[in-house]
């Protein structure tokens, strides 16, 4: 006896197939979006001349390998240079450093020029202070918020500190490490004019 069909039946079947192919791509879609860590390092690569703008050579799990030529006075990225190829990394840099006149490499100190100002990293808790040493003295420079997951806030350390050659202006390079779902394993870069006579010494 031929086997029955049931009308409908290969419609319901196909759009089953349908919405379990849906349901495999929206979970390997959440998946990739949980639990992913913010992984990246930053590179120095020098001041302009006057001081005004500082490159970096970053590496970033999410946004690759690129040059960020930024604001002394902001911090803001004025020209980002792709990498696409590690092979053409050297040749960038090169390029982009003759190209926007990175001529001072900076020194790479927590202690000045001069060596009359050290830098030094303090946490405490949910903020992570930026102090100035002089002598027995000191002050603060500033103070971040650090933040803040499951575990706890996130741990912060003073990774370098570049001076330009004026003792005018640093970039601070900061590591935070977050041990949470969507953790950090990053470093930071935050550019700070630098004048002691401004500072309030205790």
């Amino acid at each position: 006896m031929p086997a029955r069909t049931i009308p409908g039946a290969g419609k319901a079947a196909l759009a089953a197939g349908r919405f379990a192919s849906f349901l495999v791509v929206f979970l390997f879609a959440l998946v990739a979006l949980a639990g992913h860590d913010t992984v990246r390092t930053i590179e120095f690569c020098g001041f302009t001349a006057d001081g005004k703008q500082y490159l970096l050579l970053i590496r970033d799990e999410q946004m690759g390998t690129f040059l960020s030529l930024r604001s002394a006075d902001t911090g803001k990225q004025v020209k980002g240079t792709p990498i696409d190829n590690p092979l053409d990394e050297k040749r960038l840099r090169e390029e982009t450093v003759k190209k926007h006149r990175i001529t001072d490499p900076g020194t790479d100190s927590q202690a000045s020029p001069d060596g009359t100002y050290t830098i030094i990293g303090v946490p405490r808790g949910i903020r992570f202070d930026l102090n100035v040493l002089r002598g027995n003295r000191s002050a603060r420079l500033h103070t971040f918020k650090v933040e803040q997951g499951t575990s706890g806030p996130a741990k912060v350390t003073l990774k370098a500190v570049h001076w330009s050659g004026d003792g005018h202006r640093i970039v601070v390079i900061l590591h935070k490490v977050l041990k949470d779902e969507n953790g950090l394993d990053a470093d930071e870069a935050w550019p700070f004019p630098f004048f002691a006579s401004s500072l309030s010494f205790q």
